[in-house]
């Protein structure tokens, strides 16, 4: 299981990500550039500790603890829509996909890029 400060880091660089600076970011979460740099920097020397997670959850206006989950770029209606352009052997193998991340089950960054391929591969050969 990956480990809860590894998945901060990731969640946090996600959002920061809509900002154009991280001065800009450092701003919305009400913290000053250094210390932003100090666990978010391209080599962070500190981690994103419980109280720092709950401002940038705050400053988001995110629910407690989304910084501690997994978040999966591939969605569930990326799946519907797959299910439904599909033929019922390709219904079975998403259906089961489905399933494991309804479970909230852990996937690898290698194992999402592979289902996400899969899925852009299924809707692709079945546009309208």
């Amino acid at each position: 299981m990956r480990n809860v400060h590894i998945i901060r880091l990731e969640n946090a660089r996600k959002l920061a990500k809509s900002f154009k600076t991280k001065a800009a970011f450092a701003n919305a979460i009400g913290k000053q550039p250094t210390q932003v740099s100090r666990f978010m920097g391209k080599n962070p020397t500190k981690r994103i500790g419980d109280d720092v997670a709950r401002d940038i959850e705050i400053a988001f206006g995110l629910e407690e603890g989304y910084l501690d989950l997994q978040h999966y770029e591939i969605g569930i209606s990326d799946i519907n829509e797959a299910l439904a352009k599909s033929s019922p052997r390709t219904v079975s193998v998403l259906t089961e996909i489905k399933e494991l991340i309804d479970s909230n089950i852990e996937l690898s960054e290698q194992e999402e890029k592979i289902l996400k391929t899969i899925l852009e591969s299924v809707k692709s050969r079945h546009k309208e």
